[in-house]
């Protein structure tokens, strides 16, 4: 028998503190699973977004810690300014570069988790700009993960939520109030999601993100030279193997979906502009 559904993981951006305290509230103070958040703060941020997450939730919300335990029944929240990648059991917050024009970013804690837990997860994505979270859900609806989005309907900013149902199979599409409940039926649960064929590279990706060094010869494993550079230090862009969506990483490490990628281009074109001006 495999290893039951242990391990829950959330990513939000615009409108994602109101979100994802609505979510906890929901979960049951039994809830037999270790619940790892990442939301889209400013790096200048105090952090007091854990503490108001905590008057919510019926488990204790942690600020995640690096080289910290991953205990059942308990949440665990991304700082400001740093990634939170999970490892075996435990956690890992590093300063990574920056994914997807911001850190923390969501696809590193759902990449982390589909290359180490697979079906164990269960992975959540709700309200956001943009696609960040979007390459990582897929990761962990390959792995056999299952993958609940937030109906974009229902979601302050629908960008990450339509991103998500464009380019993944994904298990629900659900209004906020009623994920408490699926994913409280989930945990525990024996997983039955067919297992396709996780990206090969996640562990590669997951390194980079946690801060690790990772050598000129794994890193030309993650794609082909994208023949541009890198909008954040001018390095070149690899075009990464991505079955699911199309993006980018440089050799430092910086990473972009093909959306992001776009996004921040044109503003560093509209900044260079009005310096002229």
């Amino acid at each position: 028998m495999s290893d039951p559904r242990d391990i829950v993981v959330i990513g939000a951006s615009a409108g994602g503190l109101d979100a994802v305290a609505t979510l906890l509230a929901q979960l049951p103070a039994d809830l037999h699973a270790a619940v790892c958040v990442t939301i889209h703060v400013p790096a200048s941020a105090s952090g007091e977004h854990v503490r108001l997450l905590g008057r919510s939730a019926p488990l204790p919300v942690r600020r995640a810690e690096d080289g910290g335990a991953l205990y059942r029944g308990s949440i665990y929240v991304a700082p400001p300014d740093h990634h939170l990648v999970l490892g075996p059991g435990h956690l890992r917050v590093a300063r990574g570069p920056k994914e997807n024009r911001t850190r923390p970013a969501i696809d590193p804690l759902f990449r982390s988790a589909a290359d180490l837990y697979g079906r164990r997860v269960v992975g959540v994505l709700l309200t956001g700009y943009l696609d960040d979270g979007v390459a990582g859900l897929a990761a962990i609806q390959r792995a056999g993960g299952l993958t609940i989005v937030q109906d974009p309907d229902d979601a302050h900013t629908p960008d990450m939520p339509s991103a998500a149902l464009s380019r993944i199979p994904v298990d629900h599409t659900l209004p906020l109030h009623r994920m408490g409940a699926v994913i409280a039926s989930a945990v525990g649960g024996a997983p039955t999601n067919n297992h396709l064929e996780a990206h090969a590279r996640l562990g590669i990706e997951a390194r980079i993100a946690g801060g690790e060094d990772v050598d000129m010869d794994e890193q030309e494993e993650l794609g082909e030279q994208a023949g541009f550079g890198c909008p954040e230090c001018g390095g070149p862009l690899l075009l990464v193997r991505d079955p699911d969506i199309k993006r980018y990483r440089c050799h430092i490490g910086h990473a972009y979906t093909e959306r992001a990628l776009l996004e921040d281009q044109a503003d560093r074109v509209e900044r260079a502009l009005a310096a002229a001006l």
